[in-house]
């Protein structure tokens, strides 16, 4: 019986053997298996920033692009509200734009606005409002030389502010 018994003994270290065997090769696949979860966890990660990372850079262009937009805006207006403002026979005319500009785009303009706009400090003494006017009367009479006193008398009739100085072509 003892051969029996040692049999059996060697039978179940072969059974042993076979169980240790088993169990390293499951924890061998349970290893493999959780190397090649963390694999696909890092392949879906990076899937993941392949996708966001350019949709990132794309929102990012976007904001930066619009921002951009609105500088050169705010800008094109500032330059276009100088412009009409500027664009006067007198420095008081330019006050009165700018004041005009300031009721108009409340909401763009600060309510400072031109306040800091002195127009006589602008007024240049030589300056003469009816240059335009009399450099259309001049050359209506020298194209017409004939025709001058006939011109003159209109012009005054319409324009009788100007009579001094449009008689003097007389």
């Amino acid at each position: 019986m003892g051969h029996i018994g040692g049999t059996i003994s060697a039978l179940d270290k072969q059974k042993l053997d076979l169980e240790e065997r088993k169990i390293r090769i499951q924890e061998t696949r349970v290893q493999q298996e959780g190397e090649l979860e963390e694999k696909k966890l890092k392949v879906a990660r990076l899937r993941a920033w392949g996708i966001v990372g350019p949709l990132l850079a794309v929102t990012l262009t976007v904001i930066f692009n619009f921002i951009k937009e609105r500088e050169k805006e705010d800008a094109d207006f500032e330059v276009k509200v100088a412009e009409i403002v500027m664009n006067t026979q007198s420095p008081d005319e330019a006050k009165t734009k700018a004041e005009a500009l300031k009721i108009l785009f409340h909401k763009r303009l600060d309510q400072d606005f031109a306040k800091d706009f002195h127009a006589e400090a602008f007024t240049n003494p030589d300056y003469d409002p009816d240059y335009g006017a009399k450099l259309e009367l001049l050359r209506m009479v020298l194209q017409n030389p004939k025709q001058k006193d006939e011109i003159v008398t209109k012009w005054v009739t319409l324009f009788p502010k100007q009579a001094n100085w449009a008689n003097t072509l007389k």
